[in-house]
Parts: structure tokens; C-alpha cells; sequence
């Protein structure tokens, strides 16, 4: 495609070889550097395509192959343009997009990410933007060594990058580190000591020396499993304990939800608002008017693609939704709703390894508040290391 692109620009003529001895005539023009394609056997004649420039060089040749050519048709921009040679405005048109073109290619049109897994694409960006990479920035202004320097000193989850510069097209190459295991250091000794206190369920001891059993109620700081033990021969060895310690305990989740609150409603009102961003630069479509606290927006981003090949124009589309704000009081039910739906994400996180047993709920109302308190009986694992301290 860009080889008959090429010929395009150059111009070039499909002709025909009439009589004589087209073969010696070809065997010439090979000799003498004259390139033609397409060539195809018509009868006793022959007919091909060639290089505008070099048909003149190949008239001399035909004669001493006592053989004729023939123009069929001529192609490409040169033959446009004397055709159209007294329309000035069509041979401008066509220099001021070649123009336009030459520019647009000494800029970014595109940058393409490669190799993130846990990295935000967006995150990247947004570095490579402060490192003076983006869409829109001119190519002779970027130095991948400095781009890559800099991102990976502001992003320390990249272990290696590489920035390459194709055509339009900015391809960043990176690779994420990987995380080294923890591993337990020799002569790390350790006791196992409960984080609150509790009733032991079960043990799970892997490494020391238990100090309670199941059943036993525990306090916060107390000592669950030794990192000291005996051997045959009464001596005191010291190790890591490890293990794990289920008790049953006690957890409080209160929510506090206002009664008073303030209530947006969309009034019907509707404002479309439409701007591009191209290289850089904003400009506004469709709608100028900015709107204040009373409106609600909403933007929808969409790009160019033609054939694949991302063009550097975003097109954001903004709606503004006119709102009525007014003062609302919740009832009682909307508010335990709400109470419900916080603590539940609070549970989430607060019991993910444990088990609950059951729930104790207690509600509050007041003129201006609901509260909503609820005790946990649990089962959770409540051990955890602490360095033995010899001093």
C-alpha cells in the first residue's frame, strides 16, 4: 500500500510495446535501470506500468528494438495537478493537506501501555503527563531515557521500562516487580500473645510451647504460646512460635445516621454541553453555559478510531441535570435501612476471618439522630508475634 501510495505521489503511466522485438526491448530496459511493473503479454504486444520520469528514458530504447510505445493512461498527483492547473483552489487544497499532514505527524497521536497487570493504566498516564509525554506533545521534545528515569522513580512498583517511538504511535513497555516472600529470618524467636481479650475455642499450635488450653478466658498482651522449650535434657531452646489461637469475643459496630438531611431532586431541566480536546488544546461545540451548585453532571468520554489507529481527539459529552434541593426528614425505616447498609460494609471488613455467632441489636431514636449499636459473639484467631526480648 505505501509502495503505491509512493507511485501515486511520483506519478507513473500504463503503456503498451507495439511490434518489433518487445523482449530485446525489455532486456534493455532492465540493463539500463528502468523498473515498470505489471507487465502482461497481449498477443504478439506487451503492456505494463512505469515511472513517469523513466518513460522518457525508454522511447530511446524502443527504437533500437525497432519497437513502439504507447501512453494508455497516466496516474498520479503530478498529472492531477496539471489537469487542474488553472483551478487554483483545488492545487492549494491539495498542498495545504500535505502541509497540514506533515505537521500533524511530528506529534503524539497516540500512547499505548504494555505490560501493566496491578498497575492502573490511568496512574501511568498520568505520571507519563508529568514527565512531558502525552498526546499531543511534539516528538522531537521527548527523550525516552529522561521519561523513563523519571517514571520509575515516581512509580515504585516498575522494575524496568523501555519507551519506544513509532510513527505517531508511543508504545511504553514496562514491567512490574514482584513482590519477594516473606521469609522467617534464622534466630527470629517469638512468642504468640493475644490482641484482645477472649475465650479460647481452639488452638492450632504449629512451633512452641502452648500456655493455655480451650476454655480458658484471656486478656490483651497474654502470653498463648512460648517460644521457649525443653529438650530430653531440660535445656531451654528458643524458637519462632507459630500457630493460631480461635477465641470467642466480643465486637461492637454503631452507626449514627441524621434524621435531618437535605434532598436533590432533577427538575426535568436538561443541558447538553460538547467539547473536543485535540493536541492539547480544548475547544468548546455545543453549549457554554457553566452551570452552578444547583445542577448535576454527568461526562461521557469518546475517541476517534479510524482503522484501527487511535486519533489524538477526545470528545467529552457533559449533561447538566437541574436539581431541586429542599430539606427531607427520614423515617424510621429509611433510616435503619441506611444504618443496615453501613454496617453491613462495616462487617465485611471487620469479619472477614471470623465466624459470627450471634448478634445482639440495640436502636436509639432521638429528634435529630437514629442509632443503631449491635454486640457480636465471635470466633476469630486473636494471636499474634512478639519478639522475645533478651535485655
Amino acid at each position: 500500500m505505501i509502495l503505491n501510495f509512493l507511485r501515486w505521489i511520483l506519478g507513473y503511466a500504463s503503456f503498451e510495446i507495439i511490434g518489433g522485438y518487445p523482449e530485446k526491448l525489455i532486456n534493455l530496459a532492465v540493463k539500463n535501470n528502468i523498473n515498470f511493473w505489471g507487465l502482461k503479454r497481449i498477443g504478439a504486444d506487451f503492456k505494463a506500468q512505469i515511472k513517469a520520469t523513466d518513460y522518457k528514458r525508454l522511447r530511446p530504447l524502443a527504437k533500437i528494438s525497432n519497437s513502439k510505445v504507447k501512453i494508455c493512461k497516466k496516474y498520479g498527483l503530478p498529472f492531477f495537478i496539471f489537469k487542474h492547473r488553472k483551478r487554483w483552489g483545488t492545487v492549494l487544497g491539495i498542498l495545504v493537506f500535505f502541509i497540514v499532514l506533515y505537521i500533524f505527524s511530528l506529534y503524539v497521536w497516540s500512547i499505548k501501555i504494555v505490560g501493566n497487570n496491578a498497575l492502573c493504566k490511568e496512574e501511568i498516564i498520568g505520571v507519563l503527563d508529568s514527565a512531558g509525554l502525552s498526546v499531543g506533545a511534539l516528538k522531537s521534545r521527548i527523550v525516552p531515557s529522561e521519561i523513563e528515569e523519571y517514571t520509575m522513580s515516581h512509580m515504585d512498583k516498575i522494575s524496568w521500562m523501555s519507551v519506544n517511538i513509532k510513527g505517531c504511535t508511543v508504545s511504553v513497555e514496562i514491567k512490574e516487580k514482584v513482590e519477594k516472600p516473606e521469609i522467617s529470618k534464622p534466630g527470629g524467636f517469638c512468642n504468640i500473645v493475644a490482641i484482645q481479650d477472649g475465650q479460647i475455642d481452639r488452638l492450632e499450635t504449629y512451633q512452641g510451647t502452648p500456655m493455655v488450653a480451650s476454655g480458658d478466658v484471656v486478656t490483651k498482651g497474654q502470653l498463648l504460646i512460648s517460644g521457649v522449650t525443653e529438650d530430653a535434657d531440660l535445656k531451654s531452646k528458643f524458637l519462632g512460635a507459630d500457630g493460631k489461637v480461635f477465641a470467642k469475643t466480643k465486637e461492637k459496630i454503631t452507626e449514627r445516621i441524621p434524621l435531618y438531611c437535605v434532598k436533590a431532586e432533577d427538575t426535568g431541566k436538561v443541558i447538553k454541553k460538547i467539547r473536543i480536546k485535540f493536541f492539547g488544546m480544548e475547544l468548546p461545540l455545543w453549549g457554554w453555559y457553566k452551570g452552578n451548585d444547583s445542577f448535576r453532571k454527568e461526562i461521557f468520554l469518546g475517541s476517534c478510531n479510524i482503522f484501527g489507529v487511535d486519533l489524538p481527539i477526545k470528545i467529552y459529552k457533559e449533561f447538566l441535570y437541574e436539581q431541586a434541593i429542599s430539606d427531607y426528614k427520614l423515617d424510621l425505616d429509611e433510616a435503619r435501612a441506611k444504618a443496615e447498609e453501613n454496617i453491613k460494609e462495616k462487617e465485611e471488613s471487620l469479619f472477614k476471618d471470623a465466624s459470627i455467632l450471634e448478634k445482639d441489636v440495640k436502636e436509639t431514636v432521638t429528634d435529630d439522630e437514629y442509632t443503631l449499636e449491635i454486640i457480636y459473639s465471635c470466633i476469630k484467631d486473636i494471636a499474634k508475634q512478639e519478639s522475645i526480648s533478651f535485655e
